[in-house]
């Protein structure tokens, strides 16, 4: 566990964590569009440290490496409104008994600054590996599935961002000769 508390005046950031290894913790940070980590100290043993470093800035955002956790934290920066969108592919049997968790699923993602599409799609069919040749219905699900990935796609291609399959979603099995029609 990893907690962050920031003040501005002066910037700094408190960083709290959990540890009982006895190893030295190792702290990095970095701006968060940056690849360039600041390696700020490397404590023998402790659970907190304070960065002071004259080079926070009110407004940026970072990310702490302690350890192996991690934090981003912001100073007073302006919150991310429009990340893009995600489509969430929800397998069609899962769909109504999990209403109200997926519903406060997508309000979170929409907190977080995403727009969000929510398609329903056919079930996985563990056997159709098995089966020599391969069952036609599996292989209208797996176009179905492609089919409403590419609609979303094609009405905002520069805006989807992400796809997150939830529950045994269709997915296309290794092509093989006897195998045919698959994943076009």
């Amino acid at each position: 566990m990893l907690n962050a508390a920031v003040t501005s005046d002066p910037p700094e950031v408190t960083l709290r964590w959990f540890d009982l290894s006895g190893k030295p913790t190792l702290i990095r940070r970095r701006v968060l569009t940056s690849t360039n980590w600041l390696v700020l100290t490397n404590l023998g043993r402790g659970f907190s440290f304070v960065d002071r470093s004259p080079t926070l800035e009110l407004g940026e955002t970072y990310e702490y490496d302690v350890g192996n956790r991690s934090a981003v934290v912001s100073l007073y920066g302006r919150p991310v409104e429009r990340r893009g969108r995600v489509l969430l592919v929800v397998e069609e049997s899962i769909a109504r008994p999990l209403s109200a968790e997926l519903e406060q699923f997508r309000a979170n993602l929409v907190g977080d600054g995403w727009s969000v599409e929510r398609v329903e799609a056919p079930r996985h069919d563990d056997n159709a590996w098995l089966q020599e040749p391969i069952n036609r219905r599996y292989i209208a699900d797996v176009r179905r599935v492609k089919s409403l990935i590419q609609a979303a796609y094609d009405r905002a291609p520069a805006e989807l961002r992400a796809v997150v399959l939830i529950g045994h979603v269709t997915i296309p099995i290794p092509a093989s000769p006897t195998r045919t029609g698959i994943g076009t």
